[in-house]
């Protein structure tokens, strides 16, 4: 079984800190009872105990974290000793990997019960645990996290205790903006959307009216801060490009030069090759016809490599990496900020295709009309 030091290890590469008082404690039990030691300190109810006794020294939320993953690390344990006993063929897959479905939902289970014992609202807790108890993790997350912000303002209020008005929804909304921390507009209106659907499911209509359109309010300023939000200059896009590797260029030219597929289905764009020899790309079966051919020419080592694999990608890196490759390449030529895959799709958008084609193709002073 995984031993103390292991147990600290996993906590240090996973939170920056090894967790060791919790480790200790929830293990202590094997001084007496040796291997039977996990049926004592390793269920949900110590996961609760650790998150206050240890509040003050690492915080409720790291606790718990830490008490979950102790718990999940002696389960695999369990599990690989368990197929390492086991002579019979159970079936053509490894039994360890049939056990790994019911740990992850397991563990599953438990983070989120650590997430919504946050909330001190039943009526709050069991919205979400009826709305979003089916739904993918990261939805789960964002409605305990805004419907959490709104609680901590309704227990701030001079009587907490008191029935919901359109004030409280005008006052939440300042507090939002004027808080030590200021959320940004986008994220107000992320937090302002869930709290209208708990409203609605409450009954309230005329309070999620209100909500909803201080919420338009939030999407129009975020908006219109996009739309004034200075443009990359031309030099930084082209040391970007040039310093990028072969993925990373493909990448870049299909965020300048492909505005109009979004960010997150250029993972999926696929290809196949006719039979004359060229290469066609499509997206859930829609065939993409505007791939200039240069990119074509560029792309097809990596496509070749991809063919090798088996993989029929043309970008074989997931779009929620893309931001850290391409905040990646930035530092390589020491910009001083922080670049997105928004903010080339912006510079895109905002240049004619030939200039952006002949800025990509040419040295810096070679183009003067951008």
């Amino acid at each position: 079984m995984p031993n103390l030091e292991e147990h600290c290890k996993h906590s240090l590469r996973l939170y920056g800190v090894e967790g060791r008082e919790v480790h200790s404690w929830m293990d202590d039990p094997c001084r007496k009872f040796a291997g039977s030691h996990r049926q004592f300190r390793h269920d949900t109810e110590t996961i609760e105990f650790v998150k206050e006794y240890f509040a003050e020294k690492i915080g409720p939320k790291l606790a718990g974290n830490i008490a979950i993953d102790h718990i999940m690390l002696d389960h695999e344990e369990t599990v690989k000793k368990r197929r390492e006993k086991n002579d019979a063929i159970l079936s053509d897959k490894d039994p360890y990997e049939l056990e790994k479905p019911k740990y992850e939902k397991k563990k599953e289970e438990l983070r989120r019960e650590l997430r919504l014992s946050e909330i001190k609202t039943s009526r709050i807790k069991d919205y979400i645990q009826i709305t979003y108890a089916h739904r993918k993790e990261d939805l789960f997350d964002l409605a305990v996290t805004s419907l959490l912000d709104w609680e901590n303002y309704c227990l701030s209020r001079e009587n907490p205790n008191s029935n919901i008005e359109i004030k409280d929804i005008t006052g939440y909304v300042n507090n939002l903006f004027n808080r030590a921390k200021p959320v940004n507009s986008r994220t107000a209106a992320h937090y302002l959307g869930f709290l209208v659907a708990y409203l609605k499911h409450d009954n309230r209509e005329d309070l999620a009216n209100y909500a909803n359109n201080e919420k338009k309010k939030c999407v129009k300023k975020f908006r219109e801060a996009d739309k004034n939000a200075k443009s990359m200059p031309i030099k930084d896009v082209v040391e970007l490009y040039k310093s990028a590797p072969l993925r990373g260029k493909i990448l870049i030219r299909l965020l300048l030069l492909q505005t109009l597929i979004p960010i997150q289905s250029l993972e999926t764009i696929s290809f196949i090759q006719t039979s004359e020899g060229k290469y066609q790309f499509n997206i859930d079966g829609n065939i993409i016809n505007s791939i200039d051919e240069e990119t074509i020419k560029l792309a097809e080592p990596l496509i070749k490599e991809n063919i090798l694999k088996g993989d029929r990608r043309l970008l074989d890196i997931a779009a929620r990496t893309f931001e850290a490759n391409i905040h990646n390449y930035a530092e390589s030529v020491h910009l001083s900020y922080k670049v997105t895959p928004k903010d080339l799709r912006k510079f895109g958008r905002n240049h004619h295709p030939d200039d952006l084609m002949e800025m990509l193709s040419n040295a810096p002073m070679q183009y003067k009309r951008l």
